[in-house]
């Protein structure tokens, strides 16, 4: 008799010891491709690139110089190539990491909200650290009705979205997520004004329902004070209503 066929789950889709959906996401998901001697495309750019040029001279002007002067700067060249090629500083490639140096040293060191003005600018700068602002830009400045988001002036819409983030995390990480408390009546608007009036981090996911934040790394004392305020914050809306 043949076994019952079973449908072959994938790898990355486990379920865990709790029975919810765990999501197993490799060490070196972020690692590049590799196309040829177990290096990146990027990394036989950056070899073309250091070599390349250095063989076109040679070629042409081999005769303007000793043979030991170019022995001299093809070991130059190449161990530079090689450190920009190989080399990792803080987690990231030298030449990535290097890359951000120059564009941190080039942009500007301090923002100020606001929208800049012909000859005046945004806050008053002391002799001592004459340093001028440059403007923070929101990176979503608008939310149309349809759900459409302005960022600088640009519309951008949101056209997937996926559940990766919450299957990475532990049956009892999900519910505590998802957890949240439960109102009579249409009222979580309400609620969470008074909620937060009284210094607790609290939203509305839905009109009947109340969740505190941030769900996972919320300490007892401070859901032992949301308890304990719950009651006075229930009275506080419901009397506003």
């Amino acid at each position: 008799m043949n076994p019952t066929p079973t449908a072959a789950r994938p790898d990355h889709a486990t379920n865990g010891a709790d029975g919810a959906p765990r999501v197993v996401v490799p060490a070196d998901i972020d690692a590049p491709d590799r196309i040829a001697w177990g290096l990146s495309f990027r990394q036989l750019a950056i070899l073309a690139a250091g070599t390349a040029p250095l063989w076109l001279a040679y070629t042409r002007f081999e005769p303007l110089l000793p043979g030991l002067a170019w022995v001299g700067i093809a070991i130059l060249v190449t161990a530079v190539t090689l450190t920009a090629t190989l080399g990792r500083r803080d987690g990231l490639p030298l030449d990535v990491w290097v890359r951000h140096g120059l564009a941190l040293h080039a942009g500007p060191r301090v923002l100020a909200p606001g929208i800049p003005e012909p000859g005046r600018p945004l806050v008053t700068t002391s002799p001592d650290r004459p340093v001028v602002p440059a403007p923070l830009r929101a990176r979503a400045v608008e939310l149309a009705p349809d759900g459409t988001l302005h960022v600088n002036g640009t519309a951008r819409a949101v056209i997937a979205c996926g559940t990766t983030g919450v299957t990475l995390r532990t049956g009892t990480e999900q519910a505590g997520l998802l957890v949240g408390l439960d109102l009579a009546m249409p009222s979580s608007l309400e609620v969470t004004a008074v909620a937060q009036s009284q210094g607790f981090i609290v939203n509305n996911p839905t009109p009947e329902r109340i969740r505190l934040a941030p769900a996972l790394n919320l300490p007892d004392e401070d859901i032992a004070a949301f308890l304990a305020a719950w009651p006075n914050i229930l009275d506080t809306a419901i009397g506003a209503t």
